[in-house]
């Protein structure tokens, strides 16, 4: 494993991380078993959400014992502690919940857009709580969280009041190259989420084979965010102790290496403007399974799938599956899209797609 120093602390942190978002759909005895594993391959940052379900929750006790060796990280959203009496009680939730004394990394959460900002920066806000909690000895450092433009990101970075930025960065969506480069000349560390595009990397281009593990698309697309400098570490949402084992696997090449192989797998066309699927947009009032739907999007546009074949093969299935022909373009999802995406268009697309098919 190797390990990268987040610039305004010296901490340092291994360069493959564990994102908590996944365990909540696996039994208890998984989870564990996986935060496990993580820490004896070497992963020390944890990170995890109280809006995660019960991550925060399987963490803490996947750590028992095991405390020393790790740093933990979590958050919270302006809308959730608007306030420093609310940045208390939330920190107080996580700590409850992770059956731990302090925190380590305490991010604002999923600062999207300028209100959500404002809400961080305000006086007595979300800020000025994180501050005083560290005072206090409660969080060790401060990062945030974001999906906004990238003009607010730059505020954000060019601020100095955070040690970590995390954003959403991989092979397939380059859109905050960026601010990578920014935040490393103001010596912010970076701290990359979607490594895998929301899975959508760890599925081999098309004309390859899934192979053995590690998988050689996987380390190419993990290879390729280690390959940068700037980068501080990149979180796998990893779901059992084999994910891990494959995540972490990419930790063992050399910058140089890990660029060459990013070089020489296709990922088909790059897009910036694909699914993540991860549910934000969630839940739909028709009951639609936007997620499911928008990974087939995804298929069709990033991985050059014939949509006409597919949809002939597995029409019924998706259907039942994904509930799309329930959508009314009601429009509740697309504000809550954290790449701001056109699902409805693509929903429409994809049931033309659909209805086209049953006609041949």
């Amino acid at each position: 494993m190797q390990y990268r120093v987040v610039p305004k602390s010296g901490v340092k942190l291994s360069c493959i991380s564990f994102g908590g978002m996944r365990i909540p759909k696996v039994s208890e005895k998984q989870a564990i078993a996986t935060v496990r594993r993580a820490i004896e391959l070497g992963v020390n940052y944890l990170e995890t959400a109280p809006g995660y379900g019960d991550s925060e929750i399987k963490i803490g006790k996947g750590i028992k014992g095991l405390r020393k060796k790790v740093y933990i990280s979590t958050k919270v959203h302006p809308n959730d502690a608007p306030d420093e009496a609310g940045i208390r009680k939330a920190i107080d939730k996580s700590m409850k919940r992770l059956d731990v004394d302090h925190i380590d990394f305490y991010h604002m959460w999923y600062i999207c857009n300028k209100a959500d900002w404002n809400g961080v920066i305000k006086r007595g806000g979300e800020l000025d709580g994180a501050k005083k909690a560290k005072a206090g000895g409660l969080i060790d450092h401060i990062g945030i969280t974001t999906h906004a433009p990238l003009p607010l990101v730059k505020e954000m970075v060019a601020t100095g009041e955070f040690e970590l930025v995390t954003i959403s960065y991989n092979m397939a969506n380059r859109e905050y190259e960026e601010i990578i480069d920014y935040a490393g000349e103001r010596k912010v560390g970076v701290v990359i989420m979607n490594p895998l595009a929301g899975g959508m990397l760890a599925k081999p281009p098309r004309g390859q084979k899934e192979g053995k593990r590690p998988r050689p698309h996987i380390m190419a697309a993990l290879g390729f965010l280690l390959a940068n400098p700037n980068v501080t570490t990149a979180i796998c949402g990893a779901a059992s102790p084999e994910e891990m084992e494959e995540d972490a696997a990419a930790a063992d090449f050399l910058p140089s290496e890990a660029a060459a192989i990013a070089q020489s797998v296709k990922f088909g066309k790059l897009r910036k403007d694909f699914c993540t699927t991860c549910g934000y947009c969630m839940p739909c009032p028709q009951g639609v399974n936007i997620p499911q739907a928008m990974l087939a999007w995804n298929y069709w546009k990033l991985y050059d799938v014939d949509l006409e074949s597919w949809a002939k093969k597995t029409r019924d299935s998706f259907r039942k599956a994904s509930n799309i022909d329930k959508c009314i373009a009601c429009g509740v999802c697309e504000p809550k899209c954290s790449n701001s995406l056109p699902i409805i268009a693509r929903l429409e697309e994809l049931k033309a797609v659909l209805k086209a098919s049953e006609k041949k």
